[in-house]
């Protein structure tokens, strides 16, 4: 008898995908880039070390200005001529400069703070920190027969614009509950601005080129809740709604809190009531019927899609009438600020062209008048979301950039 053969092994099965990455990993090309990777990271790391040193040399420089002009200002009688106050405010000024623009390294704006204390004069009677003039609106007056001398008064000017600056910038008060309270709420502000004016610009380039949807013309900004971008403008809409909610919320009895508090709650309420299913064919079987239509979500299948719809307009009507009444509050109050009117001028620009976007939505809407292929209502809604996105992102930069302490608290 024969004697049994080997079993032979069956062959290896090479799949197209597996062939394709074994020659890209081998190839030339992947090589050429992977070196082009590697010498990227070290041109990185040497571009880092250099901003580093560069950064290191900057420092040791401005302590070592700093030490000069306190050994200059503060001398013992009898020794050197003193520094000018004038010329050591003005050091010092450009010295506060140079450590505002490195956020990351607080302690020089800190110390500035410190060695300005030594030149304040004393303490008025009443007051147990120096710090009540700082949130003043206007600046303390400066005459010149407090002064024996025209550098005093030069000094005492600098000096009170210098103290002003650190109060905006926060240095030395990084522990005030007040001045982080403040930031925060800037922050959001700020955020909104942000989300309001690039929410459309989302949507219509979103599905444009990541979607690779194409551009479509829209009957508003609502129906993006039926395309592919459903995700963003329910993502978006709940941010923006989590951020008026808690807009202010240490403040429950002023009207900012109840106004966003109001817009947050309708922005949820034009999520989860959507509008009408655009494009439906004649004779569609509408929501509520069954089995369920394509499209309808489970409200509008216990509500009714016109139900639902006509939920959603009240919710968006009243979330861009507090987003209006939030303009014209933002602007009275800028109002009572030094230096505040143009400020106070955009805002209600703001809120005009929100109010008025709402009153086009509906008019041209009954009337169907549209421009090219766009529809009132998208047109309204872009129109009144840049204009809301410009009226937080404008006055939330404004007072981050020019507001003391005491007008951020205000506005």
């Amino acid at each position: 008898m024969l004697a049994p053969s080997a079993a032979t092994p069956p062959p290896a099965v090479q799949t197209a995908s597996s062939g394709f990455w074994e020659q890209f990993f081998t190839s030339a090309g992947f090589a050429g880039a992977m070196a082009v990777v590697a010498a990227s990271i070290a041109a990185i790391v040497a571009w880092r070390q250099y901003r580093g040193n560069q950064r290191e040399n900057t420092t040791e420089r401005w302590w070592s200005t700093l030490t000069w002009v306190y050994d200059r200002a503060i001398v013992e009688k009898g020794s050197k001529e003193p520094l000018p106050q004038a010329v050591t405010m003005e050091m010092l000024t450009g010295l506060f400069k140079l450590a505002r623009k490195d956020r990351k390294d607080p302690l020089r704006g800190d110390t500035i703070s410190v060695v300005l204390k030594m030149f304040e004069p004393p303490t008025p009677p009443g007051s147990e920190d120096g710090t009540a003039d700082v949130a003043a609106d206007e600046k303390p007056a400066v005459s010149a027969q407090e002064y024996s001398s025209d550098d005093e008064r030069e000094a005492a000017i600098l000096r009170v614009n210098l103290r002003e600056e650190l109060t905006k910038a926060g240095y030395g008060l990084a522990r005030d509950p007040a001045r982080l309270y403040a930031e925060s709420f800037l922050v959001i502000r700020l955020m909104v601005g942000f989300l309001g004016i690039l929410l459309p610009f989302i949507f219509i380039v979103g599905e444009a080129l990541f979607l690779k949807g194409g551009v479509h013309v829209r009957g508003s900004l609502s129906a993006y809740y039926y395309t592919p971008m459903r995700d963003i403008f329910v993502g978006g809409l709940c941010a923006l709604a989590f951020l008026l909610s808690i807009y202010k919320v240490g403040e429950l009895t002023g009207w900012d809190f109840w106004l966003t508090l109001v817009a947050g709650q309708a922005a949820l309420g034009i999520v989860f009531f959507p509008t009408l299913r655009p494009g439906l064919p004649p004779g569609a079987p509408p929501c509520g019927a069954v089995p369920i239509p394509p499209g309808c979500t489970p409200v509008q299948q216990a509500l009714g899609e016109a139900t639902t719809s006509a939920i959603h307009f009240v919710f968006a009507l009243i979330f861009f009438i507090c987003l209006a009444a939030v303009s014209f509050l933002f602007a009275s109050r800028d109002r009572k600020i030094k230096q505040g009117l143009p400020m106070a001028q955009i805002q209600v620009l703001c809120g005009m062209t929100i109010l008025t976007a709402v009153v086009w939505a509906t008019v041209g809407g009954l009337l169907r008048i549209n421009i090219w292929e766009l529809t009132p209502v998208y047109t309204a809604e872009v129109v009144a979301f840049w204009a809301f996105g410009c009226s937080w992102l404008l006055k939330g930069y404004w007072l981050k950039q020019t507001g003391t302490l005491a007008d951020i608290l205000r506005s």
